[in-house]
């Protein structure tokens, strides 16, 4: 996101130095949602969502059909401040949405911190096949989860971080995440449990 500078090396977005990207092109590179997701002042739901489609140059019609995409239309004029966790990160993910259809060409880089940590099965599922058509478009999507069955129903490519920080492992999905990868990043047994089912009448 180029906040950071690499104590090492360097970052590259599509052939640049990512830290030198600013203003406009930067947004029209990098689309960056946070896990807290807060944002100034007594916002309304659709302008938190313009906010992204005016960084890249966009107008209504592609808020619109970004709030329409994550099922958030009806928030449109709520303050954001007010609406629940879950709700505040559906319109934050129709944020993101509207600046990347503004960050069009290939190459553009789609940051995302925890995005579905507070949503209902429902709307996980319905994000997961967002973040899908985002990386079919030919966005880079990069996820941070804690949830590992849903980075093995989103990713192609995983990184496993330890509690230390240090990458424990890396590669594609089904050869990483595994009982005695994890195991050994996280210092926790990972083997199969059984399954409690829980009637209610």
């Amino acid at each position: 996101s180029g906040e950071l500078r690499p104590r090492v090396g360097r970052v590259e977005i599509g052939g640049g130095d990512a830290h030198r990207l600013r203003g406009r092109e930067l947004s029209s590179r990098v689309v960056y949602l946070s896990q807290r997701g807060d944002v100034g002042s007594a916002f309304r739901a659709e302008e938190v969502v313009a906010l992204g489609a005016h960084s890249v140059g966009l107008g209504r019609d592609a808020v619109r059909e970004a709030m329409g995409e994550v099922g958030v239309g009806s928030f449109a004029g709520r303050v954001f401040a007010e609406l629940s966790v879950g709700q505040r990160q559906r319109v934050m993910m129709a944020r993101a949405i509207a600046q990347a259809r503004g960050a069009s060409r290939r190459g553009g880089v789609v940051l995302l911190d925890e995005p579905m940590s507070a949503l209902d099965p429902r709307h996980v599922l319905e994000t997961e096949a967002v973040l899908g058509r985002l990386a079919s478009s030919g966005h880079t999507v990069i996820v941070v989860l804690h949830d590992f069955a849903q980075a093995e129903r989103l990713a192609d490519t995983v990184v496993v971080m330890g509690g230390d920080g240090r990458v424990a492992a890396s590669g594609e999905t089904g050869e990483v995440l595994r009982e005695e990868v994890l195991a050994a990043a996280f210092g926790a047994a990972f083997g199969r449990r059984p399954v409690l089912t829980v009637l209610a009448g």
